[in-house]
């Protein structure tokens, strides 16, 4: 037995019709009289969508400007599209890198971005990310400066947020207007909204793309498919995520509506192939690989067995789980939340009288245990640990239309393929190579936050709308719950991200202390998140071989320098010490030793 979902005309109070909530004149009987109750709704929500959409950009814009008065940033990968940005800004290439000591290394093998976030090709050294993102970003840069970084983000979060409301009142969801504001607030959108990272971009095409479709469901229009599936070709460019996001939607589409499948697909093509074939060609052109620099990257990654680039087949599922729950699979945690979710999910196929009362509060159990995993776990990795609030988007799947409610059926058919789609992505984002690295919210599930959303509101009003007496009470105390957990993660999420771009901060501040004219690493991490010093010194990365080494000093040589500082690990520290000491006819000695936020750092001069 599934859920039934009541009419959500009759949720007005008193009143029994079963027309749209979007309509509510209608049901007031009389021309006049309901046009005029129906243009008095619209309007009263027009104002509290406008209302919403200002007190989130205020937050937006004050979380931001706190974040961006660090002058650091929180991910490497922000690091290098900022290395991108200021060297398209500067007037060079958006796409090929250069560095202080650049002309020293002629080969590039000992950059100071490393071989993970770059790769070398016949005309230079090439960051992996498409540039799209970054000369967008880059506008506003040239504008505004430092803090015009956040500016695309942050204008991509707001109108993920309108298009997702939106969408909410093509699918008369009667939570429309909380939801809207809780998605601002309550979910990671808020986190990737106010830093210089592409995930608020993937984000809102696929909200756009999902309005598009749910569109074509209404009315069968092909132009709506056009539209959605050239917004997700275009998405491609800005990451390859959004051509699994077109796959799982198309399938999804398929599977929920015979007929006119045919022509439906082939205009989805036909708006996403030209994007595809000119990334492609754009590609082979630029890096000699039709896939790309990220592409060749990931693939070398792979042959190399570096953690960034491995897959085991085997770890599938502890990767879902992960990504889901952000929790370790042999703690009591996870089998506690995975007994409640199946428990809550069995829930839904009870009698209506014990499911009025066991389904919130099975949901409610869930939501409790992936609170307190926050606190034992150093980043919420899991897509309802970070945002507990989207647990009820599990249920709407099984939720049964109501026969009197001329919109439900339509609602269903809506829900379904958003369920499958989210799911199909899913699978698609777990078989894909890479590792996940800083994460909030799982970043990467995030970009069907929009289809997610409207799921949960969806069963959030399945739920009220069986509620009678103290059972309402109970469905009451679950939303409260689910909307104070997931703020409450979104403000530990941003405790952490502002505490991690404070320790960059110092760090940069003390290397920019340092009077060498050199300076050299062998931690990646340090290398790149030391990246925004604004003073020019020439910056050299090292690996433990031989051969970097060997470059080392040929560069110092070429540079005509006579000192240089090294911070990185003990064991980098000995192997350059040792080296250094064998350069004829002048060696390296060390002068000054220190530790630094757990790195060793020394100071070398030529002993003459």
């Amino acid at each position: 037995m599934e859920v039934e979902v009541a009419s959500s005309s009759a949720c007005l109070p008193g009143k029994h019709s079963n027309e749209p909530l979007s309509d509510p004149g209608a049901a007031l009987g009389g021309d006049s009289l309901g046009a005029h109750a129906a243009a008095l709704w619209t309007r009263r929500e027009t104002q509290w969508v406008t209302a919403i959409l200002l007190l989130i950009s205020c937050l937006y814009f004050a979380v931001a400007t706190h974040l961006n008065h660090h002058g650091t940033f929180w991910s490497p990968d922000s690091n290098v599209r900022f290395e991108m940005v200021r060297s398209w800004a500067a007037g060079g290439s958006p796409i090929f890198l250069t560095y202080p000591g650049q002309e020293f290394d002629p080969t590039n093998s000992i950059n100071p971005i490393g071989h993970t976030f770059a790769i070398r090709v016949s005309k230079g050294l090439c960051g992996i990310y498409n540039p799209v993102f970054v000369v967008a970003c880059g506008v506003f840069y040239r504008l505004f400066g430092f803090g015009g970084l956040t500016v695309l983000p942050m204008l991509a979060g707001l109108i993920t947020i309108f298009v997702t409301y939106a969408s909410a009142r093509l699918l008369n969801l009667r939570f429309r207007l909380p939801m809207t504001l809780l998605l601002g607030i309550a979910s990671p959108l808020l986190i990737y909204s106010t830093i210089f990272w592409d995930h608020s971009l993937q984000i809102m095409l696929a909200a756009l793309a999902c309005y598009f479709v749910l569109c074509y469901l209404k009315n069968q229009r092909l132009v709506f498919c056009l539209l959605a599936s050239a917004l997700l070709g275009f998405g491609v460019w800005v990451h390859p995520l959004q051509g699994v996001l077109f796959a799982a939607m198309g399938i999804a589409l398929i599977a929920v509506q015979r007929k006119n499948t045919g022509k439906a697909a082939f205009v989805a093509l036909l708006g996403f192939l030209p994007f595809i074939i000119a990334l492609a060609a754009w590609n082979q052109a630029t890096y000699g690989a039709l896939g790309g620099a990220h592409a060749v990257g990931t693939l070398r990654n792979l042959e190399s067995g570096s953690p960034t680039g491995s897959f085991d087949l085997a770890k599938l599922w502890q990767r879902a789980q992960l990504e889901l729950l952000g929790v370790d699979d042999s703690s009591l945690a996870m089998v506690l939340i995975r007994v409640y979710i199946a428990c809550y999910l069995l829930s839904l196929f009870t009698s209506k009288p014990i499911r009025r009362w066991a389904a919130p509060i099975l949901c409610f159990g869930a939501a409790e245990i992936l609170w307190k995993t926050i606190g034992e776990t150093p980043w919420a990795n899991g897509l309802f640990q970070g945002t507990p609030l989207l647990l009820p988007a599990l249920a709407a799947p099984f939720l049964r239309p109501n026969p009197t409610d001329r919109i439900s059926s339509y609602r269903q058919i809506c829900c379904r393929w958003m369920a499958l789609t989210a799911a199909l992505f899913a699978v698609g984002v777990f078989l894909s190579p890479g590792f996940i690295g800083l994460n909030w919210g799982s970043r990467f599930l995030l970009t069907a936050l929009p289809l997610l959303a409207l799921l949960s509101a969806y069963a959030l009003e399945a739920h009220f709308a069986e509620a009678e007496g103290r059972s309402r009470w109970a469905v009451l105390f679950l939303c409260t719950t689910l909307i104070a957990t997931s703020i409450h993660s979104q403000f530990k999420g941003f405790e952490l991200v502002s505490g991690h771009m404070d320790i960059y901060e110092k760090t940069v501040q003390d290397i920019e202390t340092l009077d060498s004219p050199v300076l050299v690493s062998d931690a990646w991490q340090f290398s790149i998140q030391t990246l925004v010093a604004k003073r020019p010194r020439l910056r050299y990365l090292i690996s433990g071989k031989p051969e970097d080494q060997a470059r080392l000093f040929e560069a110092l040589r070429r540079a005509d320098t006579h000192e240089f500082t090294f911070i990185g690990s003990d064991y980098g520290a000995a192997r350059t010490a040792e080296r250094a000491g064998r350069q004829a006819p002048h060696p390296f000695v060390p002068i000054k030793v220190n530790r630094t936020l757990g790195f060793v750092q020394v100071e070398f001069k030529e002993k003459r």
